[in-house]
């Protein structure tokens, strides 16, 4: 069975809700008029009833209206929220991938007790820190940060390893480097 999409439901739904305010007004204004006209004790009582009721209909289209509109806007900021959440999701791991790899670059260089090691790490999580702050961060390659980061930092880059060096491995989604961790 075919379902429309949200939008075109929400949209029929406004002509809809608005039609039917248009409607219940002119219902509204007509037996206003006649209720107007009427010197008759009787029907004066029976045109009261109906504008009262034709009147309730109007409020409770404006009601169902604006109920509509506030649930549209909450919808909206949930997914502006999902989308949020799955973007800090990708600046976690893009952060972590490229800290990894660039941690791996300068211990593989420095000896484990080093402390200018030491210091190039904390250095580094400064710098991925401040980049990642940055709106396009995870957006770009993590082998581009990579290389930024180790000629920022004074450490040889993956593709000055030696030969026989281990490679890090790669994501199995794209060319961006993967963290062992």
């Amino acid at each position: 069975m075919f379902m429309p999409p949200t939008t075109d439901i929400a949209d029929q739904q406004d002509r809809a809700l608005a039609r039917l305010l248009e409607l219940g007004l002119a219902a509204a204004e007509k037996v206003q008029a006649r209720l107007m006209a009427t010197e008759d004790d009787a029907l004066l009582g029976d045109l009261s009833l109906a504008l009262n009721r034709a009147s309730r209909n109007v409020r409770q289209t404006i009601a169902l209206q604006m109920r509509a509109a506030r649930d549209r806007r909450a919808d909206a900021r949930e997914v502006e929220a999902e989308v949020r959440q799955g973007d800090e999701v990708r600046r976690s791991r893009h952060k972590t991938l490229v800290k990894t790899a660039v941690e791996r670059l300068i211990w593989d260089e420095h000896e484990r007790t080093d402390d200018e090691a030491e210091r190039l790490v904390d250095l580094l999580d400064e710098r991925v820190e401040e980049d990642a702050l940055h709106e396009d961060f995870h957006a770009q390659p993590v082998a581009a940060h990579v290389a930024r980061l180790c000629a920022e930092l004074g450490v040889a880059g993956p593709d000055a390893r030696a030969p026989d060096s281990p490679t890090p491995p790669r994501d199995d989604h794209d060319e961006h480097w993967r963290s062992s961790a």
